[in-house]
């Protein structure tokens, strides 16, 4: 699978994307424990927006191996912005990351009010992407 563009990138943050017509997917690698996350992520995750119409978005959390509360906030605005706009929005956790389990499963009751979210929990990173074919 291509790594993608590198999007965003700090000391023990980066996010990587892969863009495809149909999909636009954004593989987070690392911790992410910003103190300010909003600050740290908003303008990236603000500026990719405009580029998802007619586009699913795929936020691949499976490389991840830390992220605190507080940077679940700026995330989620940035998944509720998303779902407002008409935009499917799949998230993909790491079942074998006790964190990302309990992560998954607030998002997951989510989707009864984000009708456009769906959330999915899988192993190892190489894993197929969501609809069962690799970008």
């Amino acid at each position: 699978m291509k790594a993608g563009k590198e999007l965003f990138a700090s000391d023990r943050l980066t996010i990587h994307s892969v863009s495809t017509l149909q999909r636009y997917t954004l593989r987070w690698t690392g911790e992410c424990d910003f103190r300010n996350p909003s600050e740290a992520l908003g303008p990236t995750l603000r500026g990719i927006l405009p580029e998802l119409q007619d586009r699913r978005l795929v936020l691949d959390f499976r490389g991840l191996s830390f992220m605190n509360s507080s940077s679940v906030s700026p995330i989620l605005m940035f998944v509720k912005a998303a779902c407002s706009r008409g935009i499917p929005v799949h998230l993909i956790y790491n079942v074998n990351l006790s964190w990302q389990r309990v992560t998954a499963s607030s998002m997951r009751a989510l989707g009864h009010t984000l009708r456009q979210l769906t959330v999915e929990l899988q192993g190892a990173q190489e894993a197929p992407e969501p609809d069962g074919t690799q970008d």
